[in-house]
């Protein structure tokens, strides 16, 4: 029997959520670290390397499905890959267009002063957005 802790840890959806929250506070951690002493809000504006992460999360997962098609002959396999290929060449579609969408904002308001727009544009919602995708992508597209 699993414990209560087991069964917390290995859930997938705290997997999918939890993986990628520990990531945004490790960059967080790299970006100080690298930068040296001393914490600022750039530390913190990790929009687009999140949607970069998705975007490398699902062209690898496109090449797990491809590399699958190649390995059956079953059609009703078949069907479901080319299904999976359908939502995983979606996905990275509208990651792309929401990768300019996050780099115009971060055009705009990353030379700009500490201020509260700035740390709002860029420290909360291009950080949910480049999070969504990566939550969106191990929840719904890859499937856990």
């Amino acid at each position: 029997m699993v414990s209560p802790l087991e069964a917390f840890l290995i859930n997938p959806y705290v997997v999918g959520f939890l993986i990628p929250f520990l990531l945004l506070v490790v960059s967080s951690f790299i970006k100080k670290i690298v930068r040296g002493p001393g914490w600022k809000n750039e530390d913190f504006f990790l929009g687009i390397e999140l949607v970069l992460a998705a975007i490398t999360s699902n062209l690898i997962y496109f090449y797990d499905v491809t590399k699958e098609i190649y390995k059956t002959s079953n059609l009703s396999v078949l069907s479901s890959l080319a299904k999976r290929l359908s939502a995983s060449t979606s996905f990275v579609c509208v990651t792309f267009f929401l990768l300019f969408v996050v780099m115009s904002i971060h055009q705009e308001w990353q030379q700009g002063t500490n201020s509260r727009g700035q740390m709002l544009r860029l420290g909360f919602l291009c950080n949910m957005l480049g999070f969504s995708l990566l939550f969106f992508f191990v929840a719904f597209v890859k499937g856990v």
